[in-house]
């Protein structure tokens, strides 16, 4: 089989691990009677030093002819205060945007000869490891628009994270034709609790679960495992949040007001559900938003407005914070 693809050193260690990259690749091919052809690329920031863009049109035109880009490293610190589409990781963002690459692949594997420098437990180590991430990189704040400037308080800087179904749909298809070669598990981590971008992601995940019926979610496996390591809280919607056991955000509470010497009294917490609980009474101040779940109601001592119509403003002015 003949096989192309486009190379991109890259920046920093990118060379020497592109080097070594290509040594696998050609030795993979060797081995199975394949004819490798790479077409070497200028680009980032070699092509910077060259006078020209992170990716010069002739370095692009080559790389949509092919059906693959090997990509190395990217970015080095002396570019890091210019604008992103001249800094060498431009290149990459022009690359996603031209060839619609929409989601990223991470595998993460445990090697027995690396055990010894992991951060994990040894009795997960034993269970071994083969999880793989599958994350969305056509949208979210990373691609979406970003804005600076200068506002009542000074330099601001702000991006709006953007998604649409056909990002999400695009990415939840990729996790499960994946799962189906793996333990055809799948597992949607999102802030659907918060964030309006993670309902969207939520409910297009669940819609496409259906056209995998074979998927299989074990959730009682997976309801014992969470119950024996973390503190589970389960929403109306499905929704699961864990917290790890002898944490949670009233221990976040309790280190700032040490840290900062805050007197436990002239603390203010701002809650909406049972996850907040723990922080509610621990708190000097309890403030529950407009939209609340009403068990975490008695635990309060005030009840501000919805989110959407300033709550947290609200209950500062209330307060007499602002």
């Amino acid at each position: 089989m003949k096989l192309e693809a486009a190379v991109i050193q890259g920046d920093g260690v990118g060379p020497e691990m592109m080097e070594e990259a290509v040594r696998v690749l050609q030795a993979v091919c060797r081995r199975f009677g394949h004819h490798l052809k790479l077409y070497p690329v200028l680009a980032c920031s070699q092509a910077i030093e060259a006078g020209k863009e992170p990716l010069p049109q002739e370095s692009l035109k080559i790389c949509t002819q092919v059906p693959a880009v090997l990509f190395g490293n990217s970015g080095l610190k002396k570019y890091q205060d210019w604008p992103l589409d001249k800094r060498p990781e431009g290149a990459l963002m022009i690359l996603r945007k031209v060839l619609q690459v929409s989601t990223n692949i991470r595998p993460v594997r445990m090697y027995p000869s690396l055990k010894c420098f992991s951060p994990l437990k040894a009795e997960r180590l034993e269970q071994g490891m083969d999880v793989a991430f599958v994350r969305d990189i056509a949208g979210g704040v990373f691609c979406s628009a970003k804005v600076q400037g200068n506002g009542d308080g000074g330099r601001e800087a702000y991006e709006y994270e953007y998604y649409n179904e056909t990002i999400v749909r695009k990415t939840a298809y990729t996790a499960f034709k994946l799962a189906k070669s793996r333990k055809n598990k799948v597992t949607n981590l999102d802030k659907s609790n918060v964030l309006g971008s993670s309902r969207l992601w939520r409910q297009t995940v669940q819609q496409v679960s259906e056209d995998f019926p074979s998927a299989d979610s074990d959730m009682e496996t997976f309801r014992k495992f969470a119950d024996e390591h973390f503190l589970c809280f389960i929403h109306e919607d499905k929704a699961w949040e864990l917290t790890q056991k002898n944490l949670s955000k009233a221990t976040g509470i309790r280190f700032l007001a040490d840290r900062l010497g805050v007197p436990v009294k002239d603390t203010y917490a701002f809650g909406d559900s049972t996850n907040d609980l723990l922080m509610l009474q621990f708190a000097g101040n309890s403030i529950a938003m407009g939209d609340s779940d009403p068990l975490i109601l008695p635990h309060c001592t005030y009840q501000t407005t919805d989110i959407e119509d300033n709550g947290i403003a609200n209950a500062l002015k209330h307060f007499h914070l602002i």
